[in-house]
């Protein structure tokens, strides 16, 4: 089947083939000896506020991007354990295993919070990254706008590291099989 008539079926049809979900995906490649994590924001809940991601493995604390809706942020790590820390009204975190030469996708979903949003960060599976939700999505996210994410870190960083001191000790006090639930490990 030729490519215009498998989008001519897809767009009759509402579904879409993996010969196109792979194209798109084409996109996110790990350079050589690192791994790719791709934070998607699908969603257009909470839409006007926006979320900011760390990279928070050790006692580092690198600022990956700052995302809106319907956008997507990408970041080239090292292979090995990590450690993510998604910030809005509060701070989420989630843990990852990452193999060199893999691509990773992270959801930031979005929920209510006291004054604005809340957000957490919630691996993409290999079965939801077949489904239309995710690839609707990640076919629709932009990159985010350029901005000085490093100046806006280092003017907030105190309020950063509050959330991270207040919501930390909580992740850590979860169960291993909710730690493990919250895992990115499923690369492509």
């Amino acid at each position: 089947m030729n490519f215009f008539r498998q989008l001519w079926f897809s767009v009759v049809l509402g579904c879409i083939p993996m010969s196109l979900l792979a194209a798109d995906l084409e996109q996110f490649k790990a350079e050589p000896g690192k791994a790719l994590v791709v934070f998607t924001r699908v969603s257009g809940y909470g839409g006007a506020i926006s979320s900011s991601i760390f990279d928070i493995t050790g006692d580092s604390r690198q600022i990956l991007g700052i995302i809106k809706s319907k956008r997507y942020i990408t970041y080239q790590a090292d292979p090995g354990e990590r450690m993510f820390m998604v910030i809005g009204e509060s701070a989420d975190f989630m843990r990852a295993r990452l193999e060199p030469g893999k691509v990773y996708f992270a959801n930031v979903q979005a929920r209510m919070g006291a004054w604005k949003a809340r957000f957490s960060l919630v691996p993409w599976s290999h079965e939801e990254r077949e489904e239309k939700k995710f690839q609707k999505g990640i076919r629709k996210a932009k990159p985010p706008k350029e901005r000085d994410i490093e100046a806006w870190a280092t003017k907030n960083t105190n309020s950063v590291e509050k959330k991270r001191n207040k919501y930390l000790p909580a992740w850590h006090k979860k169960t291993e099989n909710d730690k493990e639930e919250r895992t990115l490990k499923d690369g492509v």
